[in-house]
């Protein structure tokens, strides 16, 4: 009797999405705290779980707005492309636009979560 195959997990177009989370607070009073990181986490992975899909790896920054360069994003962005995951931010600020627009043109998915209260100006 031949052996039982192993159940994998689908792949193509059946498979459950996989995302890679972006995460940032502005202060590290914030990031110690956890105050901002808790809600941006509970509304990933509500989305996550909704869509029937798996979070494959988390990334966080404590940076302030005034500064442009978000390494962790580039990680996670890079992580997006070599395992064609989706990138999902928890909350998109001024700063980051530019940068979710360069993974557009790399063809990308992305998905925004919250739009910050400083975004509009």
């Amino acid at each position: 009797m031949p052996l039982p195959r192993p159940i994998l997990p689908p792949t193509g177009p059946f498979a459950p999405p996989r995302f890679v989370a972006y995460y940032r607070v502005s202060t590290d009073k914030q990031g110690r705290s956890g105050l901002g990181l808790e809600a941006q986490t509970i509304a990933v992975e509500s989305y996550v779980h909704r869509c029937g899909g798996e979070i494959i790896a988390h990334h966080q920054e404590v940076e302030s707005g005034k500064h442009a360069d978000r390494p962790e994003l580039i990680r996670a962005m890079e992580l997006c492309r070599r395992k064609k995951a989706v990138l999902i931010i928890a909350k998109l600020d001024l700063r980051q636009p530019r940068q979710v627009y360069q993974s557009q043109v790399e063809r990308l998915q992305v998905v925004c979560m919250l739009l910050g209260p400083d975004f509009w100006r």
